[in-house]
């Protein structure tokens, strides 16, 4: 019987709490309210009629699509790709989290804070990857180098801004990126 009283009483709370529609109960019948109301029959009537009364009541779907609306997670697939260097067999695939204006390098680092994969870098004038995980440049020819779905930038990696769903791919390479597609500059 408690739940049945609960349940009369739950559409008026909902448009109380969400939408601040709460108007003062109106007692329409001959008898006063109680002082001391210690149970939701002599409470659930007036709010129930105030509920269906109201010209502010809110539907339930609104109600549900409030409850349900969290922030977005914006990911991005981060590929860290060093089969060609010979000497390491190293390939990772992760999906990283990005915030705004977040950028090939920024993701590059979250990487490194979550997973604490090794990462040495050079910062002038713009942002240059020495070694990712032990595997660094070996000579003029090699070094790491980056696409962003599947397109070399040709930017350093901390001017490129990523998006939600782009996917960032580090390769090593052992010939300046030609044997990759790279442009040459």
């Amino acid at each position: 019987m408690k739940f049945i009283r609960l349940y009369i009483l739950l559409p008026a709370l909902l448009c109380f709490f969400i939408t601040g529609c709460a108007k003062p109960a109106v007692n329409n019948s001959a008898e006063p309210f109680s002082s001391a109301a210690n149970t939701f029959s002599e409470v659930s009537a007036p709010l129930q009629a105030q509920s269906t009364a109201s010209s502010q009541a809110v539907p339930i779907s609104a109600v549900s699509s409030a409850v349900e609306s969290r922030p977005e997670t914006k990911t991005v697939t981060l590929i860290i790709d060093g089969r060609k260097s010979g000497d390491k067999n190293l390939y990772y695939s992760f999906n990283v989290k990005i915030e705004t204006n977040d950028t090939v390098f920024t993701v590059l680092k979250h990487l490194y804070e979550q997973k604490k994969i090794e990462l040495s870098y050079q910062s002038v004038p713009s942002v240059y990857i020495d070694a990712i995980d032990g595997l660094s440049q070996m000579d003029a020819q090699s070094g790491w180098i980056y696409k962003v779905n599947d397109i070399f930038q040709g930017k350093g990696c901390d001017k490129y801004e990523v998006k939600k769903g782009d996917v960032i791919t580090w390769i090593y390479t052992r010939t300046l990126g030609k044997a990759e597609g790279a442009p040459n500059k």
